[in-house]
């Protein structure tokens, strides 16, 4: 009997050592490669389905709120095929840009350690680490044509400034857990290089405004924690308000500034600034969008266009547009609450609200001050960045929801305190 229960046993810590380590890689190669990514994603599939303590656990899975609300939505998107005036193809393309939520419970069973969430956390500080270098020696063109492939601007300016605010949170958290005083010292020089490289590097606004919304829910949870007395969050805040004035002063003083440029247009109130033109920021067409997607959810309030079926409707719309920024064709909207109210109208947009209301709840009892802040300080980031991008749709900010949810997120019975 034991000769038949040793391998079995060996071959089963097997698949879930290699599921983690696929999940490390994911981690690893987000802010570097889409192919790495993707590979890996699919080594973690693989293993989850060949792992006997995946489909031992299954039923405290789908007991857990967080895979039980994500399997809800994920659902909704299939259903909403059954209204939209779009082919089934189109529809399921849009709903393959989603399968995303699929990999919160292939995740989940194979972190149950408190451990292996804190290694999953190293992973990922190492990896924003290494491309906040990478990004800056890019942006001030030392060997450039080495490193042309990496990402560091144009688009991907928006993804690497928020994967550095998430950076700025963990270097933070894990300044907070080594006991070593120096190493502290380097992990808040890193957190502090994180910030640099988001307003002066990178200079995205998406990622300038998330850290200061981080800075404001940081001062809110530590001047709410008992732990700490009146003159320590005193001193903590005012540094705060420093660093807020410190990021306000070099925004303004910048005449090149994405973020005062953005601000400028539309504090003018103008229609002109709001048209695309030479001048034109990125924030000039999101309100386009923004309008024109307003006016299509007023059409189809409950149940929205299906899944897909915004793209025709948004087309149609544009064609009938009488002025040059109202003709702008695109197929979303950059705003995922708008997104998923186009097309599962309040329903939709409903079941999206209480995924990240059962996520941040989720947190509540947790008692591990690392995995805890960890889990809100993204979920900050990510509920923030949806109302100015669609993260979910974006790779590296959507696999990285997905990850954090699935890997930090206790599973049910599972104790949350567990060490």
């Amino acid at each position: 009997m034991q000769e038949i229960i040793k391998p079995s046993l060996i071959q089963a810590i097997s698949v879930d050592r290699s599921a983690r380590f696929f999940v490390y890689v994911t981690a690893a190669a987000l802010p570097f490669s889409t192919v790495v990514v993707n590979f890996s994603l699919m080594g973690l599939l693989v293993c989850a389905l060949l792992s006997q303590t995946f489909w031992a656990r299954l039923a405290d899975l789908i007991r857990t709120p967080v895979v039980l609300v994500s399997l809800i939505a994920f659902s909704s998107l299939i259903v909403g095929t059954m209204w939209a005036d779009v082919p089934v193809a189109d529809s399921w393309y849009w709903i393959s840009k989603y399968k995303k939520f699929l990999f919160i419970p292939l995740a989940m069973p194979f972190f149950v350690e408190r451990k292996n969430k804190e290694y999953l956390l190293w992973v990922l500080f190492w990896s924003l680490s290494f491309s906040v270098v990478f990004a800056t020696i890019q942006h001030y063109a030392i060997v450039y044509a080495l490193l042309e492939g990496i990402p560091g601007g144009g688009a991907a300016r928006i993804t690497l400034s928020v994967l550095h605010d998430f950076l700025f949170v963990v270097a933070i958290l894990l300044a907070r857990q080594v006991s070593n005083k120096q190493n502290a010292f380097l992990l808040y020089c890193v957190a502090a290089a994180a910030v640099v490289e988001v307003f002066l590097v990178l200079a995205g606004r998406t990622g300038q405004v998330i850290f200061v919304a981080l800075l404001f829910a940081g001062a809110w949870l530590f001047l709410s924690d008992a732990r700490y007395t009146v003159r320590t969050k005193l001193k903590f805040f005012s540094v705060g308000i420093v660093l807020m004035v410190l990021g306000a002063s070099l925004v303004a003083q910048n005449p090149n500034s994405r973020l005062k440029n953005s601000v400028e247009k539309i504090l003018q109130h103008k229609d002109e600034a709001l048209k695309p033109g030479a001048e034109a920021v990125s924030v000039d067409i999101r309100l386009i969008f923004y309008k024109t997607t307003v006016s299509l959810i007023a059409e189809r309030p409950l149940l929205g266009w299906g899944t897909g079926g915004h793209v025709p409707a948004i087309a149609r719309v544009s064609q009938q547009g009488t002025t040059p920024d109202s003709q702008i064709a695109f197929t979303q909207p950059h705003n995922e609450y708008l997104l998923w109210a186009v097309q599962l109208g309040a329903m939709g947009l409903s079941v999206f609200i209480a995924w990240l209301a059962v996520a941040w709840m989720s947190t509540r009892h947790m008692t591990d001050e690392l995995i805890k802040y960890a889990l809100r300080g993204w979920w900050i980031i990510f509920a923030l960045g949806c109302l100015m991008n669609s993260f979910l749709l974006d790779f590296s900010e959507g696999y990285l929801t997905m990850l954090l949810f699935g890997c930090l997120t206790p599973i049910a019975k599972q104790k949350i305190s567990e060490n």
